[in-house]
């Protein structure tokens, strides 16, 4: 029970840290250690970790300061120490019908509520007010958040509160003056002398000959030209200082200092700060779907090509019309950042590209590669649909997201030293006929296709020279009129390591992956794992076909609808592994591979490494396996239908049951 007085005071008391640790005592009565609250300076303390509260006898008390949480040292003259009433508005204490009534109950709960109401006068002691004597003529009630929103509060001619925008605010005011120097020399004769800015008015001049102030009625001022009364003297030093007021917010961001604030922030000038991104609307860009904007692109990329520092280019939301390429082929290649795919598209006009004409080039060599940058936000579009999206050449270390090529002849043509990207959600869709979404060139070497989606034309990505630890991971890949997928490197060049997982595959009119390199052995190393195969309606063609390629695993992947072979390869393709893959049977009609030689339609794996496989054939020479592995022949007769693997590490040791 508080057992004392609650006196008439301000909870609230500030003091400098030269009291170090404490004690700083506080002359309001509490009834509770956590009815004070602590601040350092602007930080919120925490009873217990960073300060302890002291009850004297009367209620008042002192706190004392723990360092090392939210006070880093020990307080000094120069730092702040405020004390505040912080007790929790509650009620703790219920009377109920013919119970106790204690005083000392009653004395701690109308102490509470004195302590409440001091606590909540000490914040209106802070807060703004209007004085006792004011007549008021409106209800000064903020406007509402719609009617306020991007406004500054202001009072109008009745001293009533209302909101202005800025720019009508600062209409007609005068913000500052910019001071002009002429110096003269007098020869005893001139009296009109030319100045190199208009005065206006004598009373924006200031007139001094030899160090002396003129009077204004000593001379007169007509446009640039000011006129004495009486020639100053021979050799008579003359100095006018016009001013004249600035009633507008522009100025040269040069001369304005701009800093982040907090520890460590530099200060620097306004347009360094605003430099840090070009927007293409600083040279001119409408986005209005209309206007050729080409050449104010253009401007904003080689501002950033051309920036001391790397630069980057953001495009607000629009359409933006272009007639000719924006290319990026030398200085620094600025990352650029769109407002998002739906919302900027870079569409060419219709008729304006010729066949193959790229919308960004980005063509370098290896001493001026293109490294470390993000292209995102952004959808490329050609109206005619035989433009390429982009034209690319040792880029390395760069992120491409959130970008959309539509209706292109080939979204994107990695032609030479492409590695180390990450290609995140990239769509390709209304591809026109004959068209590649991804052409993969020569030393595309560490790519990342993640969340990607092919849709339409022929093919959705082609490897046409050599390529290493390539990967699509959780891509779609949808209609098309050839190949999803089409690895055929031509001779003397070279895939290895692709990795095709959690992939989606739909309605391919032919083959969704067809890896058939030229060379033999032009492929070595794939991984084709847990991807999904679909087809409306179902067709004989297979989802995989292989050719001359090595070293590879088929595995835990679902075919639906297709009512012919799963993969299809020839004699010279070999690999690991085809197993624990997933049928719709239903729409199945046959099984093996397309060539003849014995087939694996279904393999399950056991614990032991021992498969269970099917197909056409004997699997003797030809099917790869564990001792213990089983083989059905489809084409079999009397004691030729079942082959078990009963020796060798290879593929011989099958044994006819």
């Amino acid at each position: 029970m508080a057992d004392y007085n609650i006196n008439a005071i301000t909870r609230r008391v500030v003091y400098t840290g030269s009291a170090g640790l404490g004690p700083y005592a506080f002359s309001f009565e509490i009834i509770d250690q956590a009815d004070v609250g602590v601040y350092f300076n602007q930080t919120a303390l925490t009873l217990s970790s960073d300060y302890t509260v002291t009850i004297n006898a009367n209620g008042t008390g002192s706190v004392n300061i723990i360092t090392g949480g939210n006070v880093p040292s020990t307080p000094t003259a120069n730092d702040t120490i405020i004390i505040i009433g912080a007790r929790d508005i509650e009620r703790t204490t219920d009377f109920v019908t013919a119970g106790d009534l204690l005083a000392s109950s009653l004395n701690e709960q109308l102490d509470s509520n004195i302590i409440f109401e001091q606590q909540i006068d000490e914040r209106v002691d802070r807060s703004i007010k209007f004085p006792v004597f004011d007549s008021f003529t409106g209800d000064n009630v903020l406007p509402a958040a719609a009617t306020r929103a991007d406004k500054i509060l202001k009072f109008d001619s009745s001293g009533n509160i209302a909101v202005e925008s800025a720019s009508a605010l600062a209409a007609g005011a005068v913000v500052g003056a910019n001071f002009t120097n002429n110096t003269f020399t007098g020869n005893g004769s001139q009296t009109a002398f030319t100045t190199t800015v208009e005065a206006g008015s004598k009373n924006n001049a200031q007139v001094y000959i030899d160090g002396v102030y003129q009077l204004k009625s000593s001379f007169s001022v007509s446009s640039t030209t000011l006129t004495f009364t009486e020639a100053p003297p021979l050799n008579s030093q003359i100095e006018v200082i016009i001013g004249n007021a600035i009633d507008n917010l522009d100025g040269d961001s040069g001369n304005i200092n701009y800093n982040q604030g907090g520890t460590g922030a530099q200060t620097r000038t306004v347009e360094g700060k605003l430099q840090d991104v070009v927007s293409v609307k600083d040279f001119g860009a409408i986005g209005d779907g209309v206007t050729d904007d080409t050449a104010a692109i253009q401007a904003a990329i080689n501002a950033a090509l051309n920036a001391s520092t790397n630069s980057a280019i953001e495009i607000p939301a629009g359409i933006y019309v272009i007639s000719n390429t924006l290319t990026m082929n030398t200085g620094r290649v600025p990352s650029i950042y769109g407002a998002g795919s739906n919302a900027v598209t870079i569409i060419c006009a219709a008729g304006s590209f010729s066949s193959a004409q790229a919308i960004f080039s980005i063509l370098r060599t290896s001493g001026t590669r293109s490294a470390n940058n993000v292209f995102k936000g952004f959808t490329l579009r050609d109206a005619s649909g035989v433009a390429h999206g982009f034209e690319m050449s040792w880029v390395t270390e760069s992120l491409f997201e959130d970008v959309g090529l539509y209706n292109l002849k080939l979204g994107m043509n990695l032609t030479d030293t492409i590695f180390s990207c990450h290609f995140d959600s990239v769509r390709t869709a209304s591809m026109p006929s004959g068209s590649i979404g991804i052409q993969f060139a020569d030393e595309c070497n560490h790519l990342l296709f993640s969340n990607c989606i092919f849709s339409g034309g022929a093919k959705g990505a082609v490897f046409t020279e050599s390529a290493n630890a390539v990967k699509f991971n959780n891509c779609d890949f949808e209609g098309g009129t050839s190949y999803h997928i089409e690895v055929s490197p031509a001779t003397g060049f070279k895939v290895r390591s692709l990795t095709i997982n959690n992939c989606y595959f739909e309605d391919g009119a032919t083959f969704s992956i067809a890896i058939t390199p030229t060379d033999t052995d032009g492929v070595e190393g794939f991984d084709i794992t847990n991807n999904y195969f679909i087809v409306q309606p179902a067709t004989t063609a297979a989802p995989i076909t292989l050719r001359n390629c090595t070293g590879g695993t088929i595995s835990a992947n679902t075919a639906n609808r297709y009512t012919g072979y799963f993969y299809s390869r020839d004699g010279t393709s070999t690999f690991t592994e085809v197993s624990n893959n997933n049928y719709d049977m239903s729409d199945l009609n046959s099984a093996g591979q397309s060539d003849g030689a014995a087939a694996r339609m279904l393999t399950v794996n056991n614990s032991t490494g021992a498969i269970m496989t099917n197909g056409q054939g004997s699997p003797e020479s030809v099917v790869t396996a564990h001792i213990g592995s089983m083989y059905l022949r489809t084409d079999g007769g009397a004691s030729t239908v079942l082959y078990i693997k009963e020796s060798g590490t290879g593929n011989t040791g099958w044994v006819a049951k």
